[in-house]
């Protein structure tokens, strides 16, 4: 997931929670490697006619100012204090103030020092949040042609207004262009913190199924290392004691066995096992992931004691409903003996002998009719 750069002070993460620090530091960073740039350049003397050849002094007392804020504001941004807006709008005016005269005391715009400003532009699109978009890169373009009539009356040669001009135009274009990739940037990451969650949610519910599967779940590499084991797997296996990266070999040398033979021939019939004693048997499945070779395996342990009881079940069901359909079937041709017997019995040539044969066949379907019924209660699911 992407990460979120939050201050960690209680008080400005509850004030400002949408504010970065990163990008401050980032500027500060920037801040200081031209300061220690232009400080060396004046430090060693080297041949740079340029910087401050108007007023070389005071030029090198603004970069050398310059050097020591860039450098106190490191313990500001560590420490979050003071609070972000006002050091961001500190660090920004800081910035647009000292360029600015550094570049008055190289000769002003034909110094090309106002080009430096650009970072801070760019930088105040993000840092401020968008709350004043234009206000800095305006404030900016003011400044500079404020500086371009104070050359021009003080009468020192400089670049004409058109160069000012374009140089303010360039402050406002780098401040659009900015804030466009820091609209793109933020949605890209705001898209990219909503899959990371999404991910997570669907690892957590693939991890609390496979941890409630009735069935044992074993992944491991090609090495034998085992990376996920499920508690039915775990409890198959005897509960073993799963340190850092267990080995199958290490968990059950007997199922470790029964894979490297899989690996031999897929088509081989695994027999089941016990892991201990007074355990279930165990029948392993194995399934490979993917294709090359260092593939990992999932192996699938069922219970085989189970697996019988639900056989048995299936059988004594089946057998249910088949003596459900012979007793059915028992009482079509009882009822056409039963129904033979009575009209038998009102036959007025019968003898006694015989009439006390008709009850018996009456009393003798009786009780197999109720034989059936019973049967064919028990086989019915109703509730007891």
């Amino acid at each position: 997931m992407t990460e979120n750069w939050q201050p960690n002070s209680k008080v400005n993460s509850e004030a400002f929670p949408n504010y970065n620090w990163k990008p401050l530091n980032f500027l500060n960073w920037y801040r200081m490697t031209l300061s220690c740039v232009i400080s060396a350049s004046l430090l060693f003397e080297y041949n740079t006619p340029i910087l401050g050849q108007h007023e070389p002094n005071l030029f090198a007392l603004i970069s050398t100012c310059y050097l020591i804020f860039s450098l106190a504001t490191v313990i500001n941004i560590k420490y979050h204090w003071p609070h972000y807006t006002i050091q961001a709008y500190t660090h920004l005016f800081v910035d647009l103030i000292a360029i600015i005269l550094l570049m008055h005391f190289s000769g002003g715009n034909n110094s090309g020092l106002g080009m430096l400003l650009i970072m801070p532009v760019a930088s105040g699109s993000i840092i401020t949040n968008n709350r004043t978009p234009a206000m800095f890169p305006a404030l900016v373009t003011l400044v500079i042609l404020a500086e371009q009539i104070y050359m021009q009356y003080e009468g020192i040669e400089s670049a004409s207004f058109t160069h000012a001009a374009l140089l303010g135009t360039s402050m406002f274009a780098t401040s659009i262009v900015t804030q466009v990739l820091v609209a793109r940037i933020k949605s890209s990451e705001a898209l990219a913190n909503q899959r990371g969650i999404d991910l997570a949610n669907l690892a957590e519910l693939n991890e609390q199924i496979v941890q409630h599967m009735r069935s044992g779940v074993v992944v491991i590499d090609y090495k034998g290392t085992i990376h996920l084991i499920n508690q039915a797997a775990w409890y198959l296996l005897g509960r073993p004691s799963l340190g850092y990266k267990p080995s199958l070999e290490n968990i059950s040398q007997e199922l470790s066995h029964h894979l490297s033979r899989w690996q031999s021939d897929k088509n081989i019939i695994i027999e089941p096992f016990c892991a201990k004693v007074n355990h279930p048997m165990i029948l392993p499945r194995f399934t490979k992931l993917g294709n090359h070779e260092e593939a990992g395996t999932v192996i699938f342990l069922e219970d085989s004691t189970e697996m019988s009881h639900q056989v048995q079940q299936m059988k004594l069901a089946s057998l249910g409903r088949l003596t459900a359909s012979i007793a059915h079937e028992i009482r079509n041709p009882l009822a056409a003996i039963s129904h033979a017997g009575q009209l038998l019995a009102e036959s007025k040539s019968l003898a006694d002998t015989d009439i006390r044969l008709t009850q018996i066949i009456a009393n003798h379907c009786e009780r197999v009719n109720e034989m059936i019924v019973n049967i064919l209660q028990l086989s019915r699911k109703d509730r007891s």
